[in-house]
């Protein structure tokens, strides 16, 4: 496992972060509490939740691994605020001043810690926006990588991480594993070699700046697609 730095702040990070969204959805809490501990063996010393995620229970849940192991201080934990937590209440949600502070308070106890080393706007915008499904396009660009994939004797889903990875100014993936099968296979991804030559034939296949979700982005009050960050991915 290789550590980057993550942006200016002089802290390294590894270069697979474990996303905790299925913690308290579809893993269970001891499932979650031994991928926490297989991640940490394996390496991994970021990890990504968000107090939405589960209504807190993803929070929860990697807050008590941590403290069973006793691996907090070695984890960069970083945690997000906007998701809807009381369907009775108006300010349940969103990013006013009034729900950040209360949220970090609640995450804080949630975490079991009285720090949290990467706190994050999970969405800016606000009910204006809509899902987008994967199109057929999808599976076209699929089966295009899947020789590659073979090539390289790896999964889809580890050379989907090496090339991320090893984008300009991706500093680490955010994995989200459910079961531990998954979560080894994830971990598999840091072995996978991406060459030049890969990176040529992948941007042949899903040019540079050409997305098949893009990204919403807000201008006076409206959601328009625009083309992406030169290093967002």
């Amino acid at each position: 496992m290789e550590y980057r730095s993550l942006g200016r702040t002089g802290v390294k990070v590894s270069e697979l972060c474990l996303g905790c969204w299925m913690f308290g959805r579809r893993t269970e809490a001891e499932d979650a509490y031994a991928m926490v501990d297989q991640a940490i063996e394996a390496g991994v010393n970021f990890m990504d939740t968000a107090n939405a995620y589960s209504r807190g229970k993803s929070e929860e849940m990697l807050g008590e691994a941590l403290k069973r192991n006793e691996k907090r201080s070695r984890v960069v934990l970083a945690t997000k605020v906007f998701g809807n937590m009381d369907d009775e209440d108006p300010n349940g949600r969103g990013n006013s001043r009034r729900h950040i502070i209360e949220q970090c308070e609640a995450s804080l106890r949630r975490l079991q810690t009285d720090y949290i080393d990467l706190y994050q706007i999970h969405f800016p915008m606000p009910d204006s926006v809509k899902p987008i499904f994967l199109s057929g396009k999808s599976f076209d660009v699929l089966e295009a990588l899947e020789p590659i994939a073979k090539e390289k004797k790896c999964s889809m889903s580890q050379l989907a991480l090496a090339w991320v990875g090893n984008q300009p100014g991706v500093t680490s993936p955010i994995i989200g594993p459910r079961t531990m099968e998954q979560l080894v296979d994830n971990l598999g991804s840091v072995d996978v070699e991406i060459t030049d030559d890969d990176r040529a034939r992948i941007d042949a296949i899903v040019p540079p700046g050409s997305m098949l979700i893009p990204y919403p982005q807000v201008r006076t009050g409206k959601i328009q697609i625009g083309k992406p960050h030169p290093h967002r991915w």
